[in-house]
């Protein structure tokens, strides 16, 4: 420091002065003026003082000087002293840090000087005095303490002087600690805590840096520091927690340090000893040391136990604490196995269970051979022992851990027993895991899970759109749902999964598994959890192979090396296991006891497909038809595992392809359907049919044509069972639905209502341009045209049953000609006569009671006759047919039956044109007296408003709707006064008048008339369902 710098420090300083030294009844300490001066002095003297400058002893003495007679006066304030222990802090920083820059007097005054102006007088049980003071006065005494720790540090390297060998300092010692301490723990700051934790780091490590004197203090530090890092209710900062785990760990190293205490075991095979015992009674240390006057075999005792209570309270840090603090506490942790393996003997588990703890973190990335690695052979020994004995403990706990409803609590136990396993490989213990999680999981579930019916078919069939829907969607998300959600969170199931994992991957699963698979005893549930396991296992034998066996696909072995990779066979047994009670699953009902044993069963063929790969081709056909089998299964669950594993089949064996899958194994699945069918398992293999179809499409509808009549045949003989027939025509629906996506996806179908059948005549006889010319020329008006007209269904019934007349005049021998009429249709004509068949089969049905079934009929109806239309000759004829029936629909008292007959209907009228005209004109004078129509036709002309209870509204729509194709339909081939009455029906309804095609000229005349003056577009009417619900119309 330079003499003007020194000359700029020394006025600031005889102001102080003269403010410290004007007598007591003037003097004001907390005056704006002493805190100015004070402020001026430390601003202009931090200023002036580079960091690493040291100032003259008598400049210090300078500043001092005003500061002692500050420190006399009776009272300053929070603020002033403040600035008063940071200039105090330079003058130990810059002046008293070096050697012999600071006399022992100077020293031992100075301290508790500190001490008491930061933390007020000594006082255990009082806190007022310490909690009255500025959180920033405190912190400027920390700083303050640690500059003069670090210079009595100098000293004392020295050999200048050793500050505390002197018993009397003792005292502020202890002091000076517990201000320490209160401010690390209760600080209002992070910054006030951090530099208290600095502060005893100083004093501990670089002033004191002795066990023995450390030993006397240790208690309340320990305790301190435990509540810091591990008291949740405080909320302490990570940089704080990480800062009190390394103090902590520094000390307990410092006054427990086996070099140091050197312990004794008593016996020579008392390794085992020391095992055995809970307490420190076959270890001993050297108490004849004069170093270890503290330190006897009665404290280490004593304060070992209080160690080891206070690390158990390590255990409610939270999983979700940063990974800085995980990466101290595994640090705190070696440094302990390391250096206090005995001297801390009872902690040692703890510890070990708290590394264990850690490796649940992926981030840290512990190896459990590295980590829990000694130098020491005979150290090393005695640690794998107590991993050992702790597996054993995590294990035995394990009944208990595994049904609490702590999540946590559950997840750490599962990475210790993993992180033990992984360092010492135990068979004893992994069987005893095994059973005990066999039989506590089963017994959890059995418990939780009702033995309710996840749903039942015996009433009911398997609703085949759904399934059908949902295996179209494939690959939707292939993700599964945890399958224990109801007894475990994810979180708990994925670590139970991934610890068998590890299991299968540290030793050959083969026999674990035929002790778990050695039988079909015990309940569904145990069964279920044995399979599961066993997929675990063999997941994580597989998955260590892996990369060896994907290489071998490239590379040329010879067989003997082939030989030695073979899969092992515990993954056919897994296999067969899995099958068998796939094939004993009832078709008719599925409690959540076979749901989930089922799932488990289906993702064990997923499991061995993906490893096997290309050896499971071999075994395909024995695992393809009960996967397909799952995916028509009434449980939404049980369909997902096995869209799953069908997904991996496809994947591993046909490039990611289920249309393939289905095709090429089309034969197997065919006879396996057709011997359930003939066995009348005909719910089931209805949905495997519809699965297949949905699937693989039209191609696989000609494979199934036996199996198809075979349907038709139990058509004929159980026509009288609601639920088989609903099934069946369920799966028709979606058999017209693939026919058209593979013939109609690309064809216009409202072209259908323009075709124009063969065996129609053209209109007026008209067959090319000229003869068109010469009926419109007057002079050219008299030449015979032959009249063919418009042909009805009439003509269409004449000629289906006419016989030909020159028939009866050829010889027997000779076989009359027949013309063969070209096939129009882009429906292959195969295809076309099996949709016909179906129709003609629902047309005997709808004579059945079931409305389910009636419903479905005219569903699937409706898929199939816009196919039919492709081909007019082959329609007017199974439109004749049906006719009646689907009148008596329409004409329904049910508006469920009402709503889709009127859509077929609709559909009939729009592609046949004029055919239909008679019959639709006879059908109409039965349904206008139809409660419905007539119901709604006075309330319009009375309320101009029709109320209609429920799903009557919308079947009256529906039938206007109808009607209206109708007259769309027939034009000018129904009488003038039927057009009228129809629209007279409709009119009111009816938004958009141009609707009515040809007649809306009619139409507008009528509504005109109906609603009187006002104009016929404005005129409103609506149609009200009871409940409330208004359908407006204009």
């Amino acid at each position: 420091m330079t003499i003007e710098e020194d000359k700029r420090i020394r006025p600031y300083c005889v102001a102080l002065s003269q403010i410290a030294l004007a007598p007591d009844g003037i003097f004001d300490g907390n005056s704006s003026r002493t805190t100015q001066a004070l402020k001026d002095l430390y601003t202009h003297f931090d200023h002036v003082i580079r960091p690493d400058s040291q100032i003259s002893a008598n400049l210090a003495d300078y500043v001092f000087v005003p500061l002692s007679y500050l420190l006399k006066q009776p009272k300053l304030g929070d603020v002033q002293l403040e600035l008063l222990l940071k200039i105090l802090s330079l003058l130990i920083k810059h002046c008293w840090t070096t050697p012999k820059s600071i006399p022992y007097v100077l020293a031992k005054q100075l301290f508790p000087l500190i001490t008491f102006l930061t933390g007020g007088s000594p006082n255990t049980e009082d806190k007022t005095e310490i909690k009255s003071k500025s959180s920033e006065l405190k912190l400027a005494g920390s700083i303050a303490l640690e500059y003069f720790f670090h210079s009595l540090s100098k000293q004392k390297d020295a050999k200048v002087f050793d500050f505390f060998s002197n018993v009397e300092n003792l005292p502020a010692l202890g002091h000076a600690v517990t201000v320490l301490l209160y401010f690390a723990e209760h600080g209002q700051s992070v910054e006030l805590q951090l530099q208290a934790i600095k502060t005893l780091d100083t004093l501990f490590f670089k002033l004191i840096k002795d066990g023995e004197i450390l030993s006397y203090i240790l208690p309340g530090n320990v305790s301190t520091l435990t509540k810091i890092i591990a008291v949740p209710a405080l909320k302490t900062h990570y940089t704080v927690m990480i800062d009190a785990i390394t103090l902590l760990g520094d000390l307990l190293i410092m006054v427990y340090k086996d070099e140091e205490l050197k312990p004794k075991i008593n016996e020579l095979e008392s390794i085992e000893d020391a095992l055995e015992g809970t307490e420190l009674d076959v270890i001993t240390i050297e108490e004849a040391d004069l170093k270890k006057v503290h330190r006897t075999n009665a404290w280490l005792k004593a304060t070992s136990s209080q160690v080891k209570i206070a690390l158990q309270s390590f255990k409610k840090i939270g999983f979700n604490v940063r990974v800085e603090v995980k990466k101290t506490l595994l640090t705190f942790s070696q440094s302990l196995l390391k250096h206090c393996l005995f001297s801390l003997k009872s902690s040692i588990p703890i510890v070990v269970s708290m590394i264990s703890f850690l490796s649940n973190d992926p981030r840290l990335k512990i190896e459990p051979n590295k980590t829990l690695s000694l130098s020491d052979t005979k150290n090393q020994q005695i640690l794998n022992k107590i991993i050992s004995s702790e597996l054993d403990s995590s294990v035995n706990s394990f009944i208990s851990v595994i049904q609490s409803p702590n999540e946590e609590r559950i997840i750490n136990t599962l990475g210790a027993i993993e992180f033990s396993l992984r360092h010492s490989y135990d068979q004893l213990l992994v069987k005893k895991l095994i059973e005990t999680t066999r039989i506590e999981m089963a017994d959890m579930l059995r418990k939780t899970c009702s033995k309710s019916k996840v749903q039942s078919i015996s009433n009911g069939a398997i609703d085949l759109m759904v399934i059908s829907k949902e295996v179209s969607e494939f690959p939707s998300d292939t993700k599964l749902s945890s399958i224990f959600g109801k007894i475990f969170s994810e979180k708990v199931e994925n670590k139970l999964s991934h610890l068998y994992n590890i299991i299968g991957s540290l030793s050959d699963p083969s026999e674990n598994i035929e002790e778990l698979l050695v039988d079909d005893y015990g309940t569904n549930y145990e069964k279920a959890i044995a399979l599961w396991i066993s997929n675990n296992l063999l997941n994580g034998h597989f998955e260590k192979s892996r990369p060896e066996r994907i290489a071998d696909e490239f590379l040329d072995f010879e067989e003997e090396e082939m030989a030695l990779q073979e899969t092992p066979e515990s993954a056919y047994l897994v296999l067969d296991y899995s099958k068998r009670i796939l094939e004993n699953i009832p078709e008719f009902e599925l409690s959540q006891e076979l749901e989930l044993v089922s799932s488990i069963a289906v993702d064990s063929v997923g499991i061995a497909a993906y490893h096997l790969r290309e050896e499971f081709r071999f075994e395909l056909v024995d695992y393809l038809y009960p996967v397909i089998d799952s995916l028509a299964s009434p449980s939404e669950t049980v369909r997902k595992h096995a869209s799953n594993t069908s997904m991996i089949i496809a994947d591993t064996l046909y490039r990611g392809s289920l249309y393939e899958l289905i095709l090429v194994n089309a034969d197997y699945l065919v006879d396996a359907v057709s011997i359930r069918l003939s066995n009348a398992m005909t719910t089931r293999a209805t949905a495997i049919l519809a699965v297949c179809v949905k699937i693989a499409g039209y191609k696989i509808i000609e494979t199934f044509k036996d199996v198809l009549e075979i349907i038709f045949s139990l058509l004929d003989y159980y026509h009288g069972y609601d639920d088989l027939c609903i099934g069946f025509f369920m799966l028709f629906e979606i058999v017209a639905d693939e026919i058209n996506k593979k013939y109609l996806h690309d064809y216009d179908t409202q072209k259908l209502e323009y075709f124009e059948s063969s065996s129609t005549y053209s209109p007026w006889g008209l067959k090319n341009l000229n003869q068109l010319k010469n009926l419109l020329d007057k002079s050219q008006r008299e030449v015979i045209i032959e009249e063919k007209p418009q042909e009805t269904e009439d003509d269409v019934e004449d000629e289906i049953n006419a016989q030909d007349s020159d028939d009866e005049d050829l010889p027997e021998d000779v076989i009359p000609k027949v013309e063969e009429k070209k096939w129009i249709s882009p429906i292959p004509e195969d295809a076309y006569k099996l949709l016909q068949q179906v129709v003609y089969y629902g047309e005997r049905l709808l004579t059945h009671n079931s409305v389910k079934l009636h419903i479905q009929i005219l569903r699937t109806y409706e898929k199939i006759v816009p196919i039919l239309a492709t081909a007019p000759d082959n329609l007017h004829p199974i439109t004749a047919s049906i006719w009646p029936v689907m009148c008596q629909q329409v004409n329904n008292s049910d508006p469920k039956i009402i709503i889709p007959g009127s859509k077929v209907l609709s559909q009939l009228l729009k592609y046949n044109k004029g055919f239909l005209s008679t019959r639709f004109t006879e059908f109409w004078s039965i349904l206008k007296n139809n409660n419905l129509l007539r119901s709604a036709n006075k309330s319009i002309s009375e309320t101009q408003k029709v109320v209609l209870p429920g799903l009557n509204s919308k079947a009256y729509e529906s039938i206007v709707n109808m009607l209206i194709a109708g007259l769309d339909s027939m034009g000018r081939y129904i009488p003038d006064s039927i057009t009228e009455e129809i629209i007279k029906t409709c009119v009111g309804v009816v938004p958009d008048i141009e609707r009515f095609g040809m007649s809306s000229d009619i139409a507008w005349s009528i509504k005109d008339e109906l609603y009187g003056s006002l104009k016929a577009d404005q005129k409103p009417s609506n149609v009200e369902a009871s409940s409330g619900t208004t359908y407006a119309f204009v």
